[in-house]
């Protein structure tokens, strides 16, 4: 404000235009005047001030000069001018007349009588006067003049002054009482809690004011504003009868923009309101996302000053070239540091100006993150310098979100190898997407954008709906043919497909078996002679792998001998000979070491060794360390990457076991820790209290959804339905509540899972809604939930 007096001081504007202008931009910056407003003459503009405005503008030099300029332009005079613009434009206060059946709580004067209407009412209370019976404006002026002077703090002057007040009420009968809306008004028929109010529709003394309330309240509710009681503001320092007026004044527009709503008359929840804005998420196509938000660009930057204008072009790279905050800085003559705050400032003041909440552009956005947003967005993303800022804009106001990592996520290009070693090929593009988001940070929507940046590289060949593998280590190839053989192949057989498919970085040898083919391999055993077989048809859950190496450990003390061939105790064993020899010989090499036992398979002589002295640390125990040292939850690729095989299918094994043993806890989609790093923070019987309150009052069974909305409601908490499944998990048995895999009841389940439950009561030919519906009247789980559960059964 000072700068932009001192540049019109020295101006030489000899033009009423030129003078037009620069007032208008003083007081548009002061918030005093509609900044899409035309005026057509000084006088115009000055006419379009209240009374507490102009005497302020009055008594600023920067006017009087401006008035006398403008007067040696038009032939005017100051005083002349002044005269006009005083009686039309000074005025009294305009006085508030509420109706006597208005209740006490919302009487509002904007005048003397306010002070004198709390001044009788504090003095009654302090005397436990029974006068006030309706709580009423009537019940004030049907007093009586001895009645009134009794009371404490009430003298000549304020009697004075409520015979004043009777007097305006005498003759007047035909006042009508101020409306209130309440939070629960149910004539209405409208959710407040779906409603935010569009600060892009409100001049500026509007948003100070209503930002000002929000800071009082701390709360942003439109209830604020429709519940207001300028009573309950009277005494509170820094606040005037400006902000009062002007949130009454917006309590009345909400009142008759809500009436409207609820007679049809307008849809605010299709953006029919410039008032009102919806939180509810509705689907918008991306062009128009793009064309709307474009709008409110413009219209933000049209109602703030050129400054703040300049500084969001520059660092956002919008219509200017993108510039540093130092070089911003030294365009204003004011530090970086002055410039970072001003921008913060002005990034948040466009979130309130948007009609969107961030939340409904995110969801509209989230599945159409990829390489052709831009085009998508066109008008939106040509008004920005370069691509990754028209990106980094999208991601801010969708809540600060990383668009960027998502549209070119950060993948190991052979992210999809294990999956076709462990499940073979092709696979849909369905369950490509779904391995890719349970294996990284990408979510499932915007896996498409890893599916086409893998065939870019040619890692992958998509095809009728179908993802085929092209760039498979040797061992991953031979697992991928070998997994739609039930019986195994020899290894020429296995070369030949392996060949003609082209799925292998490097062709197969197809004269004598491939050493990294098939011994360097976590998928791939010798399930006979000469024969192949892939390990999913190997059932290890069935398995009781610690008996087997008792039963080794058994073998060596009776013998005492430090080495034997394998053959030697599996026909000597009771236990063992019930086995599949080559089941037991994988079993034995691979997680031998775990047990203390080494095995050398070279040229068939299927070794076992005891080395004494072998250090007891198991993979589970440096899986715990690791976890216990890191203090966060860790991924199975992580988990990985700790074992001597790096494999994921080792390390989903060891999980597995962990978890049935409580030593670890899921706590995300792909999360595991300890349960003393999990639960370290939170006060865990109040969420085993929780979950069985939760558990009372369902009749039905429970999935952890149902735990996570619940609960990080109530608790105030992000927690995932994971974190909920885990201690529900550890503590269902101690507290005899029933549980079907990721099902939980303080009654028998009649279903063995979800997948049963789903499978009973839903059909593959009805829509989503339709099976969300017949599914939630069986199951207690969330909308989301059960839509994620169900696409995965109807495309399985």
């Amino acid at each position: 404000m000072m700068n932009d007096k001192a540049n019109l001081k020295s101006s030489g504007h000899n033009d009423s235009q030129g003078l037009l202008n620069e007032l208008k931009k003083i007081l548009i910056g002061n918030g005093f005047c509609d900044p899409n407003k035309k005026y057509n003459s000084l006088l115009d503009l000055i006419e379009d001030l209240d009374s507490e405005q102009y005497l302020w503008l009055r008594n600023e030099a920067i006017f009087k000069n401006i008035l006398s300029q403008f007067c040696i332009v038009k032939g005017n005079t100051v005083s002349a001018l002044e005269e006009k613009i005083a009686s039309e434009t000074v005025e009294q206060p305009t006085i508030n007349t509420p109706s006597p059946d208005t209740s006490l709580d919302d009487v509002y004067f904007n005048n003397k009588f306010d002070k004198l209407i709390l001044k009788i009412r504090n003095s009654i209370d302090r005397e436990n006067f029974d006068a006030i019976t309706e709580n009423k404006l009537s019940d004030i002026l049907n007093l009586t003049r001895s009645s009134l002077s009794r009371l404490p703090g009430i003298g000549e002057k304020y009697v004075n002054l409520w015979l004043e007040l009777k007097a305006l009420y005498k003759d007047n009968n035909n006042l009508r009482p101020s409306r209130r809306l309440v939070e629960n008004i149910s004539e209405y028929g409208v959710n407040f809690d779906e409603m935010v109010i569009n600060f892009s529709s409100l001049n500026a003394i509007e948003k100070k004011n209503l930002e000002k309330l929000y800071r009082l309240k701390s709360s942003e509710s439109i209830l604020e504003v429709i519940n207001f009681n300028s009573l309950e503001f009277e005494r509170i320092e820094g606040v005037g009868k400006k902000f009062i007026s002007t949130i009454i004044g917006l309590r009345e527009k909400l009142q008759i923009e809500i009436e409207k709503i609820s007679k049809g008359v307008i849809d605010y929840e299709n953006m029919e309101s410039d008032l009102i804005s919806s939180t509810k998420f509705r689907s918008i196509p991306v062009d128009q996302v793009g064309a709307i938000l474009l709008e409110d660009i413009d219209n933000f930057l049209d109602g703030i000053d050129e400054d703040e204008q300049e500084i969001f072009q520059y660092r956002w790279g919008f219509i200017e070239p993108e510039l540093t905050l130092e070089e911003i800085g030294l365009k204003h003559g004011v530090t970086r540091e002055r410039i970072r705050q001003k921008e913060v400032s002005i990034n948040n003041k466009l979130i309130r100006n948007m009609r969107l909440t961030q939340n409904n552009i995110w969801l509209n956005l989230q599945d159409n993150l990829n390489s052709t947003l831009p085009q998508a967005m066109q008008d939106l993303s040509d008004c920005f310098d370069k691509e990754e800022n028209f990106y980094r804009f999208i991601g801010y106001i969708c809540g600060d979100k990383n668009i960027i990592d998502i549209i070119n996520p950060d993948v190991q290009i052979d992210i999809l190898n294990a999956f076709f070693a462990e499940h073979g090929e092709p696979c849909s593009i369905y369950e490509a997407k779904e391995y890719i988001q349970a294996n990284s940070s990408v979510s499932y929507s915007n896996a498409d954008n890893v599916l086409g940046y893998l065939s870019e590289l040619r890692k992958i060949e998509i095809k009728d709906e179908n993802v085929y593998p092209k760039y498979l280590k040797k061992n991953e190839a031979a697992a991928c043919v070998l997994s739609k053989h039930p019986q195994g192949l020899p290894w020429l057989d296995v070369a030949k497909i392996v060949n003609s498919k082209s799925i292998s970085r490097t062709d197969l040898n197809q004269a004598r078996p491939d050493y990294q083919a098939l011994f360097d391999s976590d998928y791939v055993y010798l399930a006979g002679k000469g024969v192949y077989r892939h390990t999913k048809y190997m059932n290890l859950s069935e398995i009781d792998i610690d008996l087997i190496f008792e039963s080794l450990l058994v073998f060596f003390d009776q013998t005492n001998r430090d080495v034997f061939h394998l053959n030697e105790v599996f026909r000597k064993s009771v236990f063992l000979q019930d086995k599949d020899y080559y089941t037991l010989r994988y079993i034995v090499k691979m997680y031998g070491e775990d047990y203390g036992f080494y095995f050398d398979g070279k040229s068939n002589a299927d070794s076992v060794g005891l080395e004494k002295g072998f250090k007891n640390i198991t993979q589970k125990d440096v899986i715990l360390r690791a976890m216990s040292i890191n203090e966060k939850p860790m991924t199975k690729a992580e988990i990985a990457a700790l074992l001597k095989s790096n494999s994921i299918g080792h390390a989903g094994f060891y999980i597995d076991t962990m978890v049935g043993d409580e030593q670890v806890v899921q706590i995300d989609r792909m999360l595991y820790t300890t349960p003393e790093i999990a639960y370290k923070d939170i006060d865990l019987p109040r969420y085993i209290a929780g979950i069985k309150e939760i558990l009372l009052n369902e009749h039905r069974p429970v999935d952890p959804s149902i735990f996570q909305q619940k609960l990080n409601n109530d608790f105030n908490e992000t927690y995932s339905k994971y974190f909920y499944s885990s201690i529900a998990k550890s503590n269902y048995r101690k507290h005899n509540w029933y549980r079907k895999q990721n099902l939980y009841s303080l009654h028998d389940i009649k279903y063995n899972n979800l997948t049963d439950a789903i499978n009973k009561h839903c059909k593959r030919d009805f829509d989503a809604n339709t099976n969300f519906k017949r599914l939630n009247e069986f199951i207690a789980i969330t909308r989301e939930s059960a839509l994620i559960s169900i696409g995965n059964w109807q495309h399985a």
